[in-house]
């Protein structure tokens, strides 16, 4: 018995779908990151056990995403060691999971010596801005 084997599923409710964490992996969200110019991108459609009301996406998918594509511009565009010492995100306008949505990560502004500012946005198919974040980040000595 695998570990997946030993948790309960909790049942989705036809009107709320917010206990919808399902176990299967093959509906995991797989992420392929691009790299243009000075920004990493990624594009996905979330799945269905990624919603809420209305297929709205989950706000800690968003988050992760968010989280994901700024950690992902700082490996790419940093030579040092860092951490994320704080994250800012704001909800704009909501995500639905039958839409493909877009996101970017990029390095912000260079902050001294000790560390830089990345940013992070989510785009729906028309192109509008539905999630922004900002993270501080610190050189590692």
């Amino acid at each position: 018995m695998n570990s997946v084997d030993k948790h309960k599923n909790i049942p989705v409710n036809d009107y709320r779908k917010s206990f919808d964490w399902q176990n299967n992996y093959s509906e995991a969200v797989k992420l392929d990151f691009i790299v243009e110019g000075r920004s990493v991108f990624s594009k996905i459609q979330p799945p269905e056990n990624s919603c809420c009301f209305g297929n709205i996406v989950k706000a800690p998918l968003i988050t992760a995403l968010l989280y994901e594509i700024m950690n992902l511009a700082g490996a790419e565009f940093l030579d040092q060691s860092y951490e994320i010492m704080s994250l800012e995100i704001k909800f704009i306008k909501p995500l639905y999971v039958e839409n493909i949505i877009k996101a970017e990560g990029k390095i912000a502004e260079q902050k001294k010596s000790t560390g830089i500012f990345t940013k992070g946005f989510i785009y729906d198919e028309t192109k509008e801005l539905c999630a922004a974040s900002c993270a501080e980040i610190m050189f590692k000595p």
